[in-house]
């Protein structure tokens, strides 16, 4: 089995490297790659997988520079897909659950109707329609509040804010599913292993709802950390970018598959692995 793999230097990227140990691997950072020469550049192997973990998740960026946003996150996806399909390679591209728009205030499922409230999200929602546009040996997963080892991520700011004693003001009305990217890795080596068939969208986030208050306060806990942590509105926060407001992800359907665990068991995996 041969592995073709976009967006290497990734949180995601490396763990998924990480659950992939010891298989043939080729690997492509997003610097690494030129988007305008994609049947050129790797047509001359073949792969059995493609695994898409590239995307310009910089979610201020995208709307000061929506243009090259849709380029990233939409239109390059299209080129991997049809270039998955030349080889007749399984694909799997990664969304965000920012396809919504979190005025449901409830979990949302694969079959709920996406509405962006974001450029980030409108061109996340543009990636999968052009992944599926072009092959249907695909699987989507859409992932939420990722955090890994290997990147830069809300758990690590805030751990190095504790640390420099700063004090801490947290948004406490918006909530969703805080997800170790190792687990949404793990779920990519079950379905490889397992030769699963089931193509189409699959919402994988770790278990459980928080808000960033809640989340910033269990790793403040775990890690043993004691500075002072006030919750406050997102209404208090000017910002460019429109946030869903309530936005966790339904897992029954990937449930099926594999287990995801509790955001709380994982965040906790995550700091042990900061610690090594």
């Amino acid at each position: 089995m041969k592995i073709l793999l976009f967006g290497a230097t990734g949180q995601l990227g490396q763990d998924i490297q990480k659950v992939f140990e010891g298989a043939s691997i080729t690997k492509f950072s997003s610097k690494e790659f030129d988007f305008s020469s994609t049947d050129k550049l790797v047509v001359n192997d073949q792969y059995d997988i493609i695994i898409n973990a590239m995307a310009m998740t910089n979610t201020g960026l995208c709307e000061e520079q929506s243009s090259l946003a849709y380029k990233l996150n939409a239109e390059r996806v299209g080129e991997i897909s049809k270039l998955a399909a030349f080889m007749d390679a399984v694909l799997f591209h990664f969304s965000t659950d920012y396809v919504f728009d979190g005025l449901e205030k409830k979990k949302y499922t694969e079959t709920d109707l996406p509405s962006p409230v974001s450029i980030y999200g409108a061109s996340k929602l543009a990636g999968e329609f052009h992944a599926k546009m072009y092959h249907k040996k695909i699987f989507v997963f859409r992932v939420s509040s990722l955090f890994g080892v290997g990147g830069n991520n809300f758990v690590k700011v805030m751990l190095q804010k504790a640390k420099n004693g700063e004090s801490l003001t947290v948004v406490d009305d918006q909530f969703m599913s805080p997800t170790h990217s190792l687990d949404v890795a793990r779920v990519v080596k079950y379905f490889v292993d397992n030769k699963v068939e089931d193509y189409g969208v699959f919402h994988v986030s770790n278990q459980g709802v928080c808000s960033w208050f809640e989340f910033t306060k269990e790793i403040l806990n775990i890690a043993g950390l004691n500075v002072e942590l006030s919750p406050v509105s997102h209404t208090q926060f000017p910002a460019k970018l429109r946030r869903p407001e309530y936005s966790p992800l339904d897992i029954s359907k990937i449930s099926k598959y594999h287990q995801m665990p509790d955001w709380k068991v994982a965040l906790g995996e995550f700091l042990g692995l900061l610690e090594k």
